[in-house]
């Protein structure tokens, strides 16, 4: 069975080498657009860790149970 519809990526330069993988291993090219009026040259925006306020452990509602289960209020 084939999968059909569209995706959309965005490639960095330094992960061009994983594109060319992903193309041998497709078969297939895979069309690049680039978008009028983007600075290509800009650096990245600094990283941010995790949550204000909860370290870096983010938010207690989008963390998991250790078996993986999601979280779910009481009242649930």
């Amino acid at each position: 069975m084939e999968a059909e519809g569209e995706a959309i990526t965005f490639v960095s330069p330094g992960e061009e080498n994983d594109l060319h993988g992903i193309e041998k291993a497709l078969g297939r090219a895979i069309p690049r657009v680039t978008l009028p009026n983007f600075d290509y040259k800009a650096p990245p925006p600094p990283k941010v860790h995790g949550h204000p306020g909860r370290g870096s452990r983010g938010p207690l509602r989008w963390q998991r149970r250790i078996d993986h289960r999601p979280y779910r209020r009481p009242d649930q």
